[in-house]
C-alpha cells in the first residue's frame, strides 16, 4: 500500500504545473527518502502487530475452531489474535491490546487512502484538462497510467484489504461468523501477477511491448522445434532400415 501510495503522489507531481519542482523529489539519492519512509511505515506496522499477544482467554476462544478445521491444538502455535472482548455476557471487558492495534492500522490506512484520493482526483482533473487543451501521446500515456493505478488500488481495497476489516472490527459489534479465509491468503498471493497484468492491459506501449516479445518468444519456439524434429525424424528412420 505504501507503494502504491508513493506512485499516486509521484504521477500527481508529473501532472503538475510545477513538474520539476516535485520531481525532483524522486531523482537519484532522494529516492532512498521514500525507501525509508516505507520502512518506516513497515515498522509501525510490525509494532502494532507485536502489540497483539495470546493468553488463556484467546487460546480458549479459538481452541475448537482450530482444532476442528486444522487438527492442530492452539497452544502449540504461536499467533497474534485480534479478540474484542474478555469474556461475554454483561462482565465482560474490552481487549485494549487489540483496540490500539486496530486503531493504528487504521490509521496508517486512512491516510494513505486519503493521500491517493487526493492525488487521484487532482491527477483527473489535470488529465481531462491537459487532454482538452492537447491530444498529444504523453498526455495519453499519462491517463493510461493514472488508470492502472486506479485498477491497482481497486484489486487489493475488495480483494483482502475490505475483508480483512470487516473480519477485524465485526467482533466489536457482536457479530460472530465464521469462513474460510484462504481467498484472502490467495488474493494477497496472486496481487503481484495481477498488478503486472492490469499495467500490461491498460498501457498501450506495455501491452505492444509484451505481444512482441511474445511473437518473437513464440517463433524462436517454433524454429527450435522445426530444426531438431527432422533430425530426430531422420536419425529414426535410419535405424528401421537397418533393422
Amino acid at each position: 500500500m505504501t507503494f502504491l501510495t508513493i506512485q499516486f503522489v509521484y504521477r500527481a507531481s508529473l501532472l503538475s504545473k510545477s513538474r520539476q519542482k516535485f520531481t525532483k523529489f524522486f531523482d537519484g539519492y532522494k529516492l532512498i527518502l521514500w525507501l525509508v519512509y516505507t520502512l518506516f511505515i513497515s515498522i509501525i506496522w510490525g509494532s502494532a502487530i507485536s502489540i497483539l499477544s495470546s493468553d488463556d482467554v484467546t487460546d480458549a476462544y479459538l481452541r475448537n475452531v482450530v482444532r476442528v478445521n486444522y487438527g492442530v491444538e492452539i497452544s502449540s502455535i504461536h499467533y497474534y489474535p485480534v479478540l474484542a472482548y474478555n469474556g461475554e455476557g454483561p462482565e465482560k471487558t474490552v481487549r485494549w491490546n487489540s483496540v490500539i492495534f486496530l486503531s493504528i492500522v487504521t490509521i496508517v490506512m486512512t491516510i494513505h487512502y486519503s493521500i491517493m484520493m487526493i492525488c487521484g482526483f487532482y491527477m483527473y482533473r489535470r488529465t481531462k484538462m491537459n487532454l482538452k487543451n492537447s491530444s498529444s501521446a504523453y498526455e495519453k500515456l499519462q491517463k493510461q497510467f493514472f488508470q492502472a493505478l486506479i485498477y491497482q488500488t481497486i484489486a487489493p481495497t475488495f480483494v483482502f484489504h475490505f475483508p480483512v476489516f470487516v473480519v477485524l472490527f465485526a467482533p466489536f459489534f457482536d457479530l460472530k461468523f465464521s469462513f474460510n479465509s484462504s481467498f484472502v491468503v490467495y488474493g494477497f498471493s496472486a496481487y503481484p501477477l495481477v498488478d503486472s497484468l492490469i499495467v500490461l492491459n491498460v498501457v498501450t506501449e506495455y501491452k505492444y511491448a509484451y505481444a512482441r516479445f511474445m511473437r518473437q518468444l513464440i517463433k524462436q519456439v517454433i524454429e527450435v522445434m522445426g530444426e531438431d524434429t527432422p533430425a530426430e525424424v531422420t536419425r529414426t528412420n535410419a535405424v528401421i532400415s537397418q533393422g
